[in-house]
């Protein structure tokens, strides 16, 4: 019987050398893996060319989700927030 869509996904591959960007994906034990990082505060266009550059790697990937350090930038952790700087979180 057939896979179904759901059934049928591709595992995560390493895409080695990819188009458009130096970027490549750490493995472990590399040391830039451990490494602390920095908030972001500045959203310049360096920012913007690094996330794109994220995207075409995770892309090649098979994958669904990138942070920063896997590809060696440590220095830039771009999490979103999760809520207002200003307020509290609240758990249920």
């Amino acid at each position: 019987m057939p896979a179904s869509s759901s059934e049928a996904q591709e595992e995560e591959v390493d895409p080695g050398v990819v188009e458009g960007t130096d970027l490549r994906v750490l493995k472990y034990p590399h040391p830039s893996l451990r490494a602390n990082d920095e908030e972001v505060t500045v959203f310049d266009d360096a920012l913007k060319k690094t996330l794109k550059e994220m995207f075409l790697v995770m892309y090649a990937s098979k994958g669904v989700g990138l942070a920063a350090p896997q590809v060696g930038c440590a220095r830039m952790n771009p999490r979103p927030p999760t809520h207002p700087p200003t307020q509290t979180p609240t758990h249920a």
